[in-house]
């Protein structure tokens, strides 16, 4: 399944802000109060979303899950997409919406910047299986050929921390329901936890010192398609 991803830099002139602002709905503007970047991700989004459905950006209204997860009502509420932040820079997915209107693959993404390496060992073991969590120590013990010791550490932890966030948003649940769920190794694989079944995959990053993530329900293993968004 073709997942686009859209990477938006959040670092936009000041008047790309106000632009973007004017179109975010109350709920919205009330939570990117003060916050110039949430203005940029949300912005954009309604901008990505509104051309895929050929609607005015900030017309789209959106409604959420019980944990929080929005989708779009009335026009577009079948589309599946997802987003995440961190740093500079915002990752969207959207997958295909089928024809007739009707509800599509959910998808979930996650972008993280790279842990610290002296920290990776620390959290993996707070945090993973402890399978996964030998797999980071040994990776800070031995690095990878061409690598100093423990650099490898932190985006060993990092793939495997936004898989378990992509699985989860995928699905729109708690991330404590990811965070025991096996990640396959390699590129991608199913992964099979307590929400369900999901194909994930490695997401592409739009600048070096991050790693991302993208997770689709469904039996087609997502094909990510980088897209890069302009003010």
């Amino acid at each position: 399944m073709e997942v686009d991803v859209w990477a938006i830099s959040l670092r936009q002139p000041p008047e790309a802000v106000a632009e973007l602002r004017a179109i975010l709905d109350p709920m919205e503007r009330r939570r990117a109060a003060g916050d110039p970047r949430y203005t940029v991700a949300h912005g954009a989004v309604r901008w990505i979303l509104a051309g895929r459905l050929g609607a005015q950006p900030g017309a789209l209204r959106r409604t959420f899950g019980p944990h929080g997860k929005p989708r779009l009502t009335g026009t577009g509420a079948g589309l599946g997409w997802n987003l995440s932040a961190s740093g500079d820079w915002a990752l969207l997915a959207v997958v295909p919406q089928p024809e007739g209107g009707a509800e599509g693959a959910a998808v979930g993404i996650d972008i993280q910047r790279l842990v610290h390496p002296d920290a990776a060992p620390r959290l993996a073991r707070r945090y993973f299986p402890q399978a996964e969590a030998e797999a980071v120590r040994a990776a800070a013990a031995g690095g990878t050929p061409g690598t100093a010791p423990g650099t490898a550490a932190g985006a060993a932890y990092t793939r495997l921390w936004t898989c378990k966030e992509a699985y989860v948003k995928a699905y729109g649940g708690r991330l404590v329901d990811g965070l025991s769920v096996p990640v396959p190794p390699g590129a991608g694989g199913v992964m099979s936890g307590p929400l369900g079944p999901c194909q994930v995959a490695a997401a592409p990053t739009p600048a070096e010192g991050y790693h991302a993530a993208v997770a689709v329900t469904g039996p087609l293993p997502p094909r990510p398609r980088p897209r890069l968004w302009s003010w």
